[in-house]
């Protein structure tokens, strides 16, 4: 993002650290539901989970070398893990770990625009009733019309955005979730990762469950998940900035 146009609240959960931590948070979660399921040694994901740790320099250091950005995150956690490591990412393909930290990423977004949206309605709202009777020339084909008052105008954009906050909770809904579809462990099907159970406990309020895609959902989620939410962005991007202007 940039810096210049960005606030430090959204632009910190689209830092590269923040990235690679929500990669490794789903990588955590899948360890310990295979875990659960038999698949793994239950002492293999305490050590994980203890020593899981990671270097963005050192991640784009191994990539020049490797050519493989995923690849070279799981190489820096191993290096950090040791022979434990070899049940991270067990199964899965790489969009398995990016595309549902990207939900993740995706839904901490969501959920600043809908704080901002209701700052903002409270202030329309306040402002409506403040001018409820101050009087205006209402406008018609480009000229004046009717007069009408300021606190209705402000009034109707209060509407408006209760209807954009609704759409943004609708986005937020359908983009939260991933996809985790492991090829190679002893029950070869797709499964949802408990995030209510395992342990990076912000997951469970994001997540019920990974796999929410769909019949139709192959080795990557389908992008029409997540271009709802980026076209409702830029519309309130857009109306924000009207109404700030405005007001």
């Amino acid at each position: 993002m940039i810096p210049r146009y960005s606030r430090p609240e959204m632009a910190g959960i689209w830092e590269e650290r923040e990235r690679l931590q929500r990669m490794l948070e789903v990588e955590i979660a899948v360890c310990e539901e295979l875990a659960a399921r038999g698949e793994i040694p239950k002492e293999a994901v305490d050590e994980i989970k203890a020593k899981a740790a990671f270097d963005p320099a050192r991640v784009r250091e191994l990539e020049r070398t490797i050519k493989h950005d995923v690849i070279a995150f799981l190489t820096n956690v191993a290096e950090n893990v040791g022979p434990a490591s070899r049940f991270i990412h067990l199964g899965l393909t790489s969009s398995d770990a990016l595309d549902t930290a990207l939900a993740l990423q995706l839904v901490q977004a969501a959920d600043i625009i809908l704080a901002d949206i209701a700052r903002l309605r409270a202030v329309l709202k306040r402002r409506a009733l403040e001018h409820k009777r101050t009087l205006m020339a209402g406008r018609t084909h480009g000229m004046h019309a009717e007069p009408t008052t300021l606190g209705l105008k402000i009034a109707v954009w209060h509407a408006e955005f209760g209807r954009a906050e609704e759409r943004m909770r609708r986005a937020r809904e359908a983009v939260r979730g991933g996809k985790i579809k492991p090829y190679r462990v002893k029950t070869p099907v797709t499964f949802e990762v408990d995030f209510k159970r395992t342990s990076p406990a912000h997951l469970g309020t994001l997540f019920p469950g990974v796999e929410r895609r769909g019949p139709r959902t192959i080795a990557i989620t389908q992008q029409d998940y997540v271009t709802g939410l980026q076209l409702l962005w830029g519309m309130l991007i857009i109306a924000i900035a009207v109404s700030e202007g405005i007001l």
